[in-house]
């Protein structure tokens, strides 16, 4: 039977929203969302360079003809567009001290209470076996909670996050530029190809395990149930079974993760243990 999420109580969701949003206010954190951000992408022109232009945007080549420094000149961008996508497959019900699912849903509160913060506004969508949009352009707070609503009452049970059509439709449904954040656990999820996706729109993946995932101990002969079929089978976790599905599970990150970096994807690892706000902080204003 799937464990329930302790936010099902209004009472603990609404504990958990008001914590976090104090959270993001007290960290500043409606500031995290830097990164090609300054500029826009419609190229105007060049100028000369003047004192607090940043480098970045120099033309180093029509520098070196006029012997003078040039900057490039963009359309500025009058807001950024942020699309929160969390994944919910049937490995997000399960933790050890809090359920992934859980977990999940505070993440996708901090992001778009930060959002919020920034001014900018916010939607989002659901990855399953289905993708299915949760919330249009917002910028009202009162979405953060039908957000997190909707993610900690899915019913994960049997369910596959549909990997191979996920960048597919992702790409048809969300029209303007934006900063798209994908949240999960990415389980077998060789047949994720964003490379279109990354082109049209800035993408980053936050990737969120619980850490004894990664680390199985050994555990002898144990009952375990499938998440996706719901049957209950009995393996042998030995020490040289352990060390099989930890090498299996580095190989395929590794597989996945040089993949994202070789189309531009950023992404960040996070485990339930930690403190999410300060690491997603640090990393989005990079």
């Amino acid at each position: 039977m799937p464990v329930k999420s302790l936010f099902l109580s209004k009472e603990n969701l609404r504990k958990m929203l008001l914590q976090v949003h104090k959270d993001v206010l007290s960290y500043k954190a409606g500031s995290m969302f830097t990164k090609k951000r300054a500029q826009g992408d419609d190229f105007l022109g060049l100028r000369e360079y003047m004192s607090g232009d940043d480098i970045r945007f120099v033309d180093w080549m029509v520098s070196a003809k006029l012997s003078k420094p040039y900057v490039k000149i963009f359309q500025e961008e009058k807001e950024l567009n942020i699309v929160l996508v969390p994944l919910l497959g049937a490995s997000m019900n399960f933790g050890l001290q809090k359920l992934k699912q859980d977990y999940l849903s505070e993440l996708c509160a901090s992001l778009f209470f930060a959002a919020l913060q920034q001014k900018s506004p916010c939607s989002s969508y659901i990855g399953s076996d289905v993708i299915f949009e949760v919330i249009q352009k917002s910028r009202q707070v009162e979405d953060v909670h039908v957000l997190v609503e909707k993610i900690v009452s899915y019913n994960t049970c049997a369910k596959a996050v549909n990997y191979k059509d996920l960048s597919k439709q992702l790409y048809q449904k969300v029209n303007q530029k934006s900063l798209i954040i994908i949240l999960g656990d990415f389980f077998q999820a060789q047949e994720l190809n964003m490379q279109v996706l990354a082109k049209k729109h800035e993408v980053v993946c936050i990737v969120m395990r619980e850490r004894f995932e990664e680390n199985v101990m050994p555990l002898g002969r144990v009952n375990i149930i499938d998440p996706l079929t719901q049957k209950m089978s009995q393996v042998n976790l030995d020490t040289k079974a352990t060390v099989k599905l930890a090498n299996k599970l580095e190989k395929e990150d590794n597989e996945l993760f040089e993949k994202w970096k070789n189309i531009g994807v950023r992404f960040l690892k996070i485990y339930t243990d930690e403190t999410a706000l300060y690491k997603l902080m640090a990393f989005m204003s990079q």
